[in-house]
């Protein structure tokens, strides 16, 4: 069904000055444990369809991935079960439709897989959300799609989204159509979690909020939360080191959208882009900008990560940085950092998951001058020092250079993000990145 769009305007916030400044902590001399399983997602094909943007859940018993250019289900040892073309997988939604942006989570409360892309319609323009569930928890069976029409005012990006008890949720970043294109405001999208489940969505809720760049819904994996929440990075030229959460309450049929605060620490960062440097090249990768690329909830915190730019001033390194933070009370638990202060080896496009004992795994990718571009985590077990991850491990060394989407010795079409993700099993952790593969100028992704 394609489904209406209704507007209410958020109102203006004022952001406090924090000037202060402390030194980054270094990483646990421990190092994070090897992958018990290593496969393949996803490697480039003849379609040249790029950048990838991976994604990817587990559910029990299967693994699924998502990018611009197919989705693949796997079992949990690698083997695969089911791919599909993107276009093949959104059938009847995708006429003159250019679509990116996959997203796929994995809601263990209800069990089902939700995705989500963009889409824009080639002949009048105008941008879709695409976004659905599986009826059951096997994602090779039936799903429920839809598209939400969101018209031509705005040029749409970078979507995302959540869930809770009662909400399914989605963002977009939103844009002036005339030049110069500037940032308009946050679209929120924001539905019956129970209905888009199992086919009988009618109605959806919006609201345009001009005070943030970007919003993260949150996924809700504690299971009695009746609010759900968003969390924005504020951003700046230089940026203040703060976040922002909001909520969505009231009742399915009259919900509020509530400003809650800051969320503060005294670790500020840059929002001016450092690139990544590549074995045999002189060309270099765009890292991203600030924005927040993800957030969970578990044990009353909230878990988001993003890439950062250090120093303050002159930024010379891209550091890929996560948080934890208390619901009710917005204090910041941990701030954490993986980063080379010796500013040869960058961090970009990281993600996070938490699971029940508040082991925590950050993957990103890493970029130095005698490498290609890798994919990495690092491991943080429940009982280590607060705010602090164990060394990282490269667990798929790039193969190849990589330029592509570029000028100028510069690729801006690497990422845009990765997926990491707790398996509802046993709490394990499974992480999806992107890599640079054979031959040259060629992307793959590996779990």
């Amino acid at each position: 069904p394609l489904l209406p769009k209704g507007k209410s305007a958020g109102s203006n916030i004022t952001i406090p000055t924090d000037n202060s400044v402390s030194n980054d902590d270094d990483l646990l001399a421990a190092g994070s444990p090897a992958p018990l399983l290593s496969f393949k997602g996803s490697k480039e094909n003849k379609s040249k369809i790029y950048p990838p943007d991976p994604s990817g859940a587990v559910s029990a018993d299967y693994v699924m991935h998502t990018n611009n250019q197919e989705y693949v289900i796997s079992d949990k040892t690698g083997a695969l079960v089911l791919s599909l073309p993107v276009d093949s997988f959104w059938n009847g939604f995708t006429t003159n439709f250019a679509i990116a942006y996959p997203h796929v989570v994995y809601d263990n409360q209800r069990s089902h897989f939700y995705v989500s892309t963009l889409g824009v319609n080639t002949t009048t323009g105008n941008y879709s959300l695409m976004f659905g569930a599986s009826a059951t928890n096997d994602p090779t069976g039936n799903w429920y799609l839809y598209a939400l029409d969101l018209g031509a005012q705005f040029l749409q990006d970078a979507p995302q989204m959540g869930y809770s008890k009662r909400w399914f949720t989605m963002s977009t970043m939103q844009f002036d159509t005339a030049a110069p294109n500037n940032f308009n405001s946050s679209g929120v999208y924001l539905m019956d979690v129970a209905k888009m489940g199992n086919g009988t969505l009618s109605s959806i809720f919006s609201v345009d909020d001009v005070n943030f760049f970007s919003m993260s819904p949150v996924e809700t994996q504690d299971p009695n939360i009746n609010n759900h929440y968003l969390v924005s990075n504020m951003g700046s030229s230089t940026d203040t080191g703060y976040l922002y959460m909001v909520h969505i309450g009231g009742t399915l049929i009259a919900p509020t959208y509530t400003y809650d605060g800051y969320i503060t620490n005294a670790k500020p960062w840059s929002s001016t882009p450092v690139y990544g440097s590549q074995n045999g090249t002189t060309d270099q990768i765009y890292l991203g900008n600030t924005k927040l690329t993800g957030a969970s909830m578990i044990n009353g915190h909230i878990f988001t990560s993003h890439t950062v730019y250090l120093p303050v001033t002159t930024p010379t390194r891209a550091v890929a940085q996560y948080w934890d933070f208390t619901v009710s009370t917005l204090a910041v638990n941990q701030q954490g950092r993986v980063e080379d202060k010796n500013n040869v080896k960058m961090y970009g496009y990281p993600s996070i998951a938490v699971n029940s004992n508040n082991d925590i795994l950050l993957g990103y990718n890493t970029y130095t001058p005698t490498t290609y571009p890798s994919a990495s985590y690092s491991y943080r077990n429940g009982a280590d020092v607060a705010g602090k991850l164990r060394k990282g491990k490269t667990y798929k060394k790039g193969r190849a250079s990589y330029f592509e989407g570029g000028s100028a010795g510069l690729t801006y079409y690497w990422g845009s993000y990765s997926s990491t993700s707790v398996d509802p099993s046993d709490g394990s952790f499974w992480t999806v990145q992107e890599y640079a593969e054979k031959p040259a100028n060629k992307w793959g992704t590996w779990w």
